[in-house]
Formats: C-alpha cells, sequence, structure tokens
C-alpha cells in the first residue's frame, strides 16, 4: 500500500511537470481520500475510528470526495497541477 501510495504521488508530479515542459494546458492532479463511509465499511472499524482523537471524529462521505474532484475539474482549480490533494479529516496531520 505504502508503495502504490508513493508511486501515485510522484506519479502525479512527474505528469504534471511533463505536461508543463511540453507547453499542454493540462493539470495533473490526485486525490487521496480517507475513510469513506460506505456499505463496505466493517462496523468494528467504524467505531474504532470515531473513538480516536487524531482526526475529525466521523466519516467522509462520498459526497465530499466528489466535491473536490468538481474543484479540482473545474476553473476554479486553473493554477493547480501536480497537487496531492489529502481528504482524510486531519489523519495524516497526526502522524
Amino acid at each position: 500500500y505504502a508503495a502504490s501510495k508513493g508511486g501515485t504521488r510522484m506519479l502525479t508530479k512527474a505528469a504534471a511537470i511533463e505536461a508543463i515542459a511540453m507547453n499542454k494546458t493540462i493539470r495533473v492532479n490526485s486525490v487521496h481520500p480517507g475513510f469513506v463511509e460506505t456499505a463496505l465499511l466493517p462496523p468494528d472499524m467504524k467505531l474504532a475510528m470515531e473513538q480516536q482523537h487524531e482526526s475529525i471524529p466521523s466519516f467522509g462521505q462520498g459526497e465530499d470526495v466528489a466535491k473536490a474532484v468538481t474543484y479540482l475539474a473545474s476553473d476554479e482549480a486553473k493554477y493547480t497541477t501536480g497537487s496531492e490533494l489529502v481528504l482524510d479529516g486531519g489523519t495524516l496531520a497526526g502522524r
């Protein structure tokens, strides 16, 4: 998991730099969601995450991810490239 996450992060940056070097008007960003509440989330994991104090004590919703992706696809993000948008309620901030 860590290797694939690191690969995704570096691929995002490399592709963004390549697009800039080729004078392309392509923005390359990646979205890194944390736990998102779905029917597949085991109840014991949900309880454990809600009890920790290192992040917002709730799970992300699919709508949260959709809004972030909508932003990145919009003209509002015209100056955003090579970025990693982390949507994890602060989980990584505590590590």
